[in-house]
């Protein structure tokens, strides 16, 4: 009897983790086999009814959607497929973000177009693995005419200030065109504002003294400011490695500054991208055991001996920190025509720099690739900071105690965040769609029964303050949530029941 039972539990376990880590239901784990199917336009055939009222008008029974980018894009996908009214607006004088104003006209994607196309609209059969910029941005031009966002859609528009009034929200407007400055009242307010813009730039000794020209990565856009330069990058994450190429072909030299080990991945191995290879039934552990052989394989480990002394080996476990997906820059180091250094110690005056070790080199331009800083200022007055500098929110999205304030873009997946903002986007819109069945803000209800899950760097495996997400995780958790916003009656109860609605905060942390 005892036998029957351990193997009969042993069977429900085996079936229970068939349905969670495969997709023999809800494509819960793999969003690159998810078919548009699974996020259907619910009202097509009630959108003039529904989306009649022009841009700023009856503005209080509308959503906001602050920022037309990779996210924002999503996000009026999903409440135009899920029939709730909205107006976007964007402060740039074109859609698409960071794609539009902060990468260089000779960029390609890095993940793949299945691993990064919204999947309530794919991106078309004939665009390459890896498409460029300009065919991303007609990408998103092509998802806001399919979708009708342009008719709700106001370019060349600052939010410049939020506020809470009772039940609603005072949005204050500055028109960039006129200099008008007007305010309206909105239902509820979607921020899209993106983690690509608040450039992160460090400071050296001496700094102040270099009489060549420092810029970050975000302000290169073209080959020639290149040109006849001798250029240092410093930085060697996706964007450094880039722009190191970039010196390699175009400009006199180039030299890159490490300050410590990185993992330098192939875009593509056996002709397969490689971000495709991670399979959604391997667990962390298993997929660090395949990719490290694939890489002692393909370009091997140790870098200080195979490529330059220079090169340290990582001084960390393989994503543990945000892969860095480059097919070139080892070949180009190998040509010599890229010197790798360590960290710069200091600026020596004129156009010279010193690095730990003790090297010094002359340079006309150095190019910061270091990354960005999580700033949200619309959301400063609503929320509280965790001990990592992230805004607190309940999922990432839903702003404690407040109904219909949300935030979506936190966070940077290891690849491709196209499906998962799909998912996430879905997500949203059930839970402002269920909102008016419940009490309470419908993400306090969620919180109260399954955890705040406030941006967490150490929770998602990183060494850096940076929050890095599983794809194939986040996928599934989203989904699974969509699922349960349905029953928000059912988890209001629960959480009243077990004393955590209302839902406080205690000590600025985790209830």
């Amino acid at each position: 009897m005892f036998l029957f039972l351990f193997f009969l539990l042993a069977a429900l376990l085996i079936i229970v983790w068939i349905i969670y880590w495969t997709d023999l239901l809800f494509y819960w784990s793999d969003p690159m086999i998810c078919p548009p199917s699974v996020f259907p336009w619910y009202t097509k055939d009630q959108y003039n009814e529904i989306f009649k009222d022009k841009p700023f008008e009856n503005t209080e029974n509308k959503f906001l959607v602050v920022g037309c980018g990779f996210s924002g894009i999503s996000v009026s996908g999903s409440l135009t497929r899920n029939g709730i009214p909205f107006d976007v607006v964007e402060s740039q004088e074109h859609i698409g973000g960071n794609w539009f104003s902060g990468v260089y006209e000779t960029v390609h994607i890095i993940s793949s177009k299945k691993t990064t196309e919204l999947k309530d609209f794919p991106m078309p059969e004939d665009y390459p693995d890896f498409p460029s910029a300009k065919q991303m941005l007609n990408y998103f031009e092509n998802y806001c005419k399919y979708f009708r966002i342009n008719e709700r859609l106001t370019l060349n528009c600052e939010v410049i200030s939020l506020d809470k009034i009772n039940d609603k929200f005072e949005v204050t407007f500055k028109f960039k065109k006129t200099n008008e400055i007007k305010k309206f009242i909105y239902k509820g307010v979607i921020i899209n504002n993106g983690h690509h813009w608040d450039r992160r730039m460090p400071k050296y000794e001496g700094q102040d003294n270099f009489t060549g020209e420092i810029i970050h990565s975000k302000d290169y856009h073209h080959p020639k400011q290149l040109e006849n330069k001798r250029v240092l990058v410093i930085g060697a994450g996706n964007s450094g490695c880039d722009v190191s190429v970039e010196a390699a072909r175009f400009a006199l030299s180039s030299d890159i500054s490490m300050r410590r080990g990185y993992f330098f991945i192939p875009r593509t191995i056996m002709g397969i991208p490689i971000v495709e290879l991670m399979k959604s039934w391997m667990p962390m552990f298993l997929q660090r055991f395949v990719f490290i052989n694939l890489l002692r394989l393909t370009t091997g480990l140790n870098y200080s001996k195979v490529y330059h002394p220079n090169l340290q080996l990582p001084d960390h476990l393989l994503f543990e920190h945000h892969p860095t997906i480059n097919s070139e820059l080892l070949q180009f180091i190998k040509l010599g025509k890229i010197i790798p250094h360590h960290d710069v110690k200091r600026f020596l005056g004129d156009k010279k720099i010193e690095f730990n070790d003790g090297s010094i080199i002359e340079v006309d331009l150095v190019v910061f690739c270091t990354g960005y800083k999580t700033t949200i200022p619309l959301l400063d007055k609503f929320t509280k900071k965790t001990s990592e500098g992230y805004p607190q929110l309940f999922l990432t999205i839903g702003v404690p105690n407040i109904k219909y304030l949300y935030f979506m873009g936190i966070g940077q997946p290891r690849y491709g965040a196209g499906p998962l903002l799909t998912s996430a986007s879905e997500m949203l819109a059930r839970c402002i769609k269920e909102q008016d069945n419940v009490k309470y803000p419908i993400f306090d209800v969620l919180a109260s029964v399954i955890g705040t899950h406030f941006p967490n760097a150490k929770r998602s495996n990183s060494k850096t303050n940076d929050i890095l997400i599983d794809p194939h995780v986040i996928w599934k958790h989203t989904r699974i949530v969509t699922w349960l916003v349905g029953k928000s009656k059912l988890l209001e109860t629960i959480g009243k029941t077990i004393g955590k609605l209302p839902f406080k905060l205690i000590d600025n942390k985790e209830n």
